[in-house]
């Protein structure tokens, strides 16, 4: 295989790896509308993955939505932050996590403005928005995803390396340093739709940084 053709290849495999990642993020910041559950179901099934073939929209899915990330005294509360999780210590066998404030998340922030990723911007259910932090996981998997997208979208093929290069950098100093944790976290509570929704993040990401 030449050059050219393995760039290409590395270009279609990080933006697939992208559309996946995008639809795992919208699941985190928005109420599990019927698209959104969609969403990830479909980019499941194009990988044959059936984990989420069962999941139904409702109000109990609803529910647990708030009950994973914004209601602190619920068992199923996990703040899916970097800082909050990779600072997680277990105290008489329950886990106690971090403070959502830590270097991890001004590294983050400065690798946005290097890239010219607002998480402000972005879109959902507004108390989700509200308290995003530049570590949080939706945050961190958006802009991969955005990453992605733009290298494939390149005009140019040094653009699009920067791109690429900037996405596995972000990949292994962020995301992949804690998403399978935060996946282990949700899935000590419950099996469910959310814990699936990270693990299911985790899983192609290690298989794309295995790839390498």
């Amino acid at each position: 295989m030449n050059d050219v053709s393995t760039f290409h290849d590395e270009v279609r495999r990080v933006h697939g790896c992208s559309v996946l990642l995008s639809a795992c993020a919208a699941a985190l910041l928005n109420e599990p509308t019927e698209q959104v559950v969609q969403d990830v179901r479909r980019v499941a099934e194009a990988l044959g993955d059936t984990r989420f073939d069962g999941v139904e929209p409702g109000a109990p899915l609803t529910q647990r939505y708030y009950d994973r990330f914004f209601v602190s005294a619920s068992p199923f509360f996990v703040p899916l932050s970097e800082s909050s999780v990779r600072g997680a210590f277990d105290e008489d066998g329950r886990t106690v996590y971090a403070s959502t404030h830590s270097s991890k998340g001004d590294h983050a922030f400065l690798c946005y403005e290097a890239a010219g990723f607002d998480y402000r911007a972005l879109g959902g259910f507004e108390p989700a928005v509200k308290a995003l932090k530049p570590d949080s996981l939706a945050c961190e998997l958006a802009f991969l995803a955005a990453l992605g997208f733009h290298a494939a979208q390149a005009d140019d093929e040094a653009c699009a390396c920067a791109s690429i290069r900037l996405f596995e950098e972000f990949a292994r100093e962020h995301v992949g340093a804690w998403i399978s944790q935060a996946a282990r976290c949700l899935a000590a509570a419950d099996d469910d739709f959310y814990a699936c929704v990270v693990a299911f993040a985790a899983e192609t990401l290690q298989a794309l940084a295995a790839r390498r």
